[in-house]
């Protein structure tokens, strides 16, 4: 039997080797840690609910708290994010008044979840480098520059189409 189908390469025996490598990291202990070696060593009991076979709403639920946390880490550093979430809700507001059809929400709700998406990315982005490199450096400074071009070509298409969407509806309401 090949090694990709052997019972040592199943997806829970991975998963609980990964939980393991996990913990030995955090702990400071760098040795590589064998699926076969520890495979019989812990117990149920030793790895958190989240990653016990049925605790799969368990994971998801600590995953999405997870990301809420990320989203509130980054409305907190981040200036630009705000900037984004105020245009958001002039948007949502300029729907409601206009009444645009259906189609149109969809295309605007696309817009800014694109432009806020790419703001937290570029706000991770950033996070990454200067805790993995405080002092300047020109090459990361360039992809850091590449990240918030990123999400301003994304806030300038998004302000295009809202022109495309939102002039007609003014021009109706003041002929």
């Amino acid at each position: 039997m090949n090694k990709i189908c052997s019972s040592a390469a199943s997806p829970s025996r991975l998963n609980l080797s990964f939980y393991l490598q996990r913990k030995k990291r955090i702990a400071g202990d760098h040795r590589k840690v064998s699926v076969r070696s520890t495979i019989s060593q812990p117990t149920m009991q030793d790895v958190p609910s989240s990653t016990r076979p049925n605790g799969h709403s368990a994971r998801w639920k600590r995953r999405f708290a997870d990301a809420m946390h990320g989203i509130a880490t980054a409305a907190r550093d981040q200036e630009s994010l705000w900037i984004h979430f105020a245009f958001a809700v002039a948007v949502v507001v300029l729907c409601v008044f206009l009444q645009v059809d259906a189609w149109q929400w969809c295309v605007l709700a696309t817009c800014v979840a694109i432009v806020i998406s790419l703001e937290l990315v570029n706000s991770a982005i950033e996070r990454l480098v200067k805790t993995l490199h405080p002092e300047h450096d020109a090459g990361l400074a360039e992809t850091l520059h590449m990240a918030a071009g990123a999400v301003l070509v994304a806030a300038i298409g998004s302000a295009v189409v809202g022109l495309i969407v939102f002039i007609p509806p003014f021009v109706r309401l003041f002929n």
